[in-house]
């Protein structure tokens, strides 16, 4: 009767460990991209920015089967209505886009990131290639650009932050014209 407890007790614990999430046992968290959104100028009251997420695989964790878009949606101060970051559960290439600029003036992207380095190179996943003893760069450019960025997912502990800045124009501005300036002529002889 031992002996059947101490087997049972060793596949329930080997099943908890297979059923674990992406990253357990070897201490690793998956890696997170944060849209933060800044707004300079007056705002029309009850405009929303949307940011669309697009990657070369289904790598998002939408909280099913992996995804290869998302977005998340902010109101007129920069604040996020539908959450700001998202969640990988494999490497691949993403593409931040302000979808819905609001009627800004201008829309400008940055990013910056951070990755531990390798402790080995393992697996044969779908990054193995990729990588081939090397990471690419955590962001392709980190801006400002006026260009959509494009951001690498490459391991665990990855933490990418991507700002997203619309600049309004205060339409009074524009249609003050500039106050005239007189002088006296110099004359000379």
């Amino acid at each position: 009767m031992q002996r059947l407890v101490g087997v049972t007790v060793a596949a329930v614990a080997l099943v908890a460990l297979a059923a674990g999430p992406a990253g357990a046992g070897d201490g690793g968290n998956a890696p997170i991209l944060t849209i933060r959104k800044v707004v300079v100028g007056p705002v029309p009251p009850g405009t929303q920015f949307v940011e669309t997420l697009n990657c070369d695989g289904d790598i998002i964790r939408p909280g099913g089967p992996g995804s290869s878009s998302g977005q998340r949606t902010f109101d007129a101060q920069g604040n996020p209505v539908t959450g700001d970051s998202f969640e990988f559960i494999d490497n691949g290439q993403c593409t931040v886009t302000e979808t819905q600029t609001g009627g800004a003036a201008s829309v400008t992207y940055q990013c910056e990131g951070t990755v531990p380095p390798p402790l080995m190179l393992e697996g044969s996943g779908r990054s193995s290639p990729r990588i081939a003893g090397r990471r690419p760069p955590v962001c392709e450019t980190s801006g400002p650009q006026t260009d959509p960025i494009t951001v690498n997912i490459v391991g665990e502990d990855e933490e990418v932050t991507v700002t997203v800045t619309n600049t309004f124009v205060d339409p009074g501005a524009a249609a003050t014209p500039a106050a005239a300036v007189e002088g006296e002529p110099r004359f000379t002889g």
